[in-house]
């Protein structure tokens, strides 16, 4: 089954970069996402689970829209600007067990303006999350997600990207329940962005 994951992720990867060369004579003088510039996108990958009572594997399918609330300006000494994101995803759950997951998150995202076509971004957000997943001190189908995490935007024209990430996640009911364990994944997510 990872198998078939990672094939799948593959093809999706060398679809993006043959995009490439139709795109090599785009202009060179891109728009560094000013205030007011909306995203559209989508994105999957693979996560697996650590420092948590059941081994969980991934395969994420996200779909978000965003848009740029600041101008450039300098946070510290990084030049960047504020992003805002609504982000859905569902996901298939697996290891010794075939689950789902949906999930609805708001993020921001700071983009570090370094260049012109290879902009990375920090971000950070909360959400919910639903699954049918069964796990010791896990049991019920309602949690909060909190997640952080570091990726890069390749500009292929003015407005179309591609896009690597790797994102931490935590999962669990803050308390609501008295069973609470928790459960923690590392991903990594490549996608596509279109900005208008």
């Amino acid at each position: 089954m990872i198998e078939r994951v990672i094939n799948y992720v593959g093809i999706l990867l060398i679809f993006l970069f043959l995009m490439i060369p139709n795109f090599s004579s785009a202009e060179e003088d891109l728009n560094l996402l000013s205030k007011g510039t909306q995203e559209l996108g989508f994105g999957s990958g693979f996560g697996w689970s650590f420092d948590s009572n059941r081994n969980v594997n991934k395969v994420p399918f996200s779909f978000y829209w965003g848009c740029i609330f600041t101008d450039p300006k300098s946070f510290f000494f990084l030049k960047g600007n504020w992003e805002f994101l609504w982000e859905g995803s569902v996901s298939y759950l697996f290891h010794n067990q075939k689950k789902y997951s949906l999930g609805l998150s708001g993020l921001i995202r700071y983009n570090l303006l370094t260049g012109k076509r290879l902009i990375p971004y920090i971000q950070g957000g909360v959400g919910v999350w639903h699954t049918n997943l069964k796990m010791h001190d896990f049991p019920n189908d309602f949690n909060f997600c909190s997640q952080g995490g570091v990726g890069i935007q390749y500009f292929l024209k003015k407005d179309i990207a591609i896009r690597g990430e790797y994102r931490f996640q935590h999962f669990s009911n803050a308390g609501l329940y008295d069973k609470n364990a928790g459960l923690n994944m590392n991903n990594f997510w490549f996608g596509c962005s279109f900005f208008f």
